[in-house]
């Protein structure tokens, strides 16, 4: 604790850190992804489905920001139920590695399932066999992060603060 002149002073600075305060309960949520810049040339954003856990990568060039990109209502409206989509389609429709029910408690791969799950309506998740049936729970899945969001009246009424300015 700093005393003196150097109390309440600010002394370190970092990205995506919550304030919690004393006696809150810190339910320690984690991002499913995080973006980080990378050098991707005309490219504005790009899934590293190769990393562990994947990275959406965002064009550090972007202007004004790369992250007020990533914020952008056009962005999060174009951008994040594509990233949903392959997300998903590479853990449950992956032939190295395919999610089961039984993997339900660990990492990313669970937390994407779980996620999908828990955004309403969403029928219980297809064997491993009926990639049929997988890739239109990743169809509802997608749709339904599109709702919960109202990804297409958010990107609607950017635009109309655009056509109003």
């Amino acid at each position: 604790m700093c005393q003196g002149a150097e109390h309440n002073k600010l002394v370190a600075e970092a990205d995506g850190l919550r304030y919690v305060k004393t006696g809150d309960v810190d339910d320690l949520r984690r991002p499913l992804i995080t973006p980080e810049p990378d050098t991707l040339d005309q490219l504005l954003w790009k899934l590293d489905l190769e990393s562990d856990p994947p990275k959406l990568l965002v064009n550090r060039d972007a202007r004004p920001t790369w992250k007020a990109m990533t914020r952008s209502p056009y962005f999060i409206a174009l951008v994040y139920p594509e990233v949903m989509r392959q997300m998903l389609t590479k853990v449950l429709l992956d032939p190295k590695n395919e999610y089961t029910d039984e993997d339900e408690d660990e990492g990313w791969k669970a937390d994407w399932v779980k996620f999908a799950r828990n955004l309403g309506g969403m029928e219980p998740l297809p064997h491993v066999g009926d990639r049929d049936d997988r890739e239109i729970w990743i169809d509802s899945a997608v749709a339904a992060f599109s709702r919960h969001h109202k990804i297409r009246e958010t990107l609607e009424l950017a635009m109309n603060e655009e056509d109003n300015k």
